[in-house]
């Protein structure tokens, strides 16, 4: 079951677009608005993580998250 990982940080820029930064994994993004709103909806549900992430609305941030360890198994 994928879940946040307990080493993300995020910083909100004047712009509207989130810094995020995994301190475990060095890993860096540059979060577009949407982006950062679709990753807050999906961890305050992490029952449905898993089921969400196959949704094609969130397919690609789900497999980019996993790429930079924001989301762990």
């Amino acid at each position: 079951m994928l879940k946040k990982s307990k080493f993300n940080h995020f910083l909100p820029r004047p712009d509207g677009k989130v810094i995020a930064y995994n301190s475990w994994t060095g890993g860096l993004a540059l979060m577009e608005p949407d982006k950062y709103q679709d990753y807050c909806y999906l961890v305050s549900h992490p029952e449905e993580i898993d089921s969400l992430s196959q949704k094609e609305k969130y397919r690609d941030l789900v497999s980019k998250l996993k790429m930079g360890r924001f989301l762990i198994d």
